[in-house]
């Protein structure tokens, strides 16, 4: 069902689901220098091709993050701890599902990954808005940034599993399953 940002607004506010599948699209970070989708112009790299990542997984949604830590960190070390989550650039809409950048009007839907889920998250890249070929795809595969999704503050409370968060831009969502019903936005 084709949704206006208003009413899955509105949809987030009022669902207690707990977990929920994005469709997301975004950007492929990659290294620039010598890769063979950018050309150099003066001392910048210009890109010749967009590369975007289309990901759909399984998320736990409406969990607070500096509990998720807490319960963690019990669970490795069976001692209570207070850790909070670092002041971050979002501002909260409605807690622990929407964010609102503290610099632009852009909105945030936070998940955190579901790794009990039987769910198998797929991925898929395109190239100027086709998929990708096998040739393009070794490039992307050469050139693409990965991420350490470690996040250091919680190696303070003995966490070794860490607890990840994911903020997405509701402009890059296309899609989202709640409750058994999929909202394009």
């Amino acid at each position: 069902m084709k949704v206006t940002r208003q009413q899955f607004i509105d949809i987030v506010a009022a669902t207690k689901a707990d977990k929920i599948v994005v469709r997301y699209e975004s950007d492929v970070k990659m290294n620039k220098k010598d890769n063979p989708f950018f050309h150099k112009e003066g001392r910048s790299w210009i890109p010749d091709h967009a590369v975007t990542k289309v990901s759909t997984s399984q998320y736990l949604f409406g969990k607070n993050y500096s509990q998720a830590v807490n319960e963690a960190a019990k669970a490795a070390t069976e001692k209570d701890v207070d850790f909070k989550a670092k002041d971050s650039y979002l501002e909260t809409v409605i807690p622990d599902k929407l964010y609102k950048s503290k610099t632009d009007d852009k909105l945030y839907l936070r998940v955190m990954p579901d790794s009990s889920s039987e769910f198998v998250p797929t991925y898929e890249y395109l190239v100027d808005g086709n998929p990708a070929d096998e040739a393009q795809m070794k490039i992307i595969d050469e050139w693409e940034t990965k991420r350490d999704h470690a996040v250091h503050t919680q190696e303070a409370v003995g966490i070794e599993d860490f607890v990840r968060v994911f903020n997405y831009k509701l402009e890059n969502i296309k899609a989202v399953s709640i409750d058994g019903e999929t909202y394009e936005l």
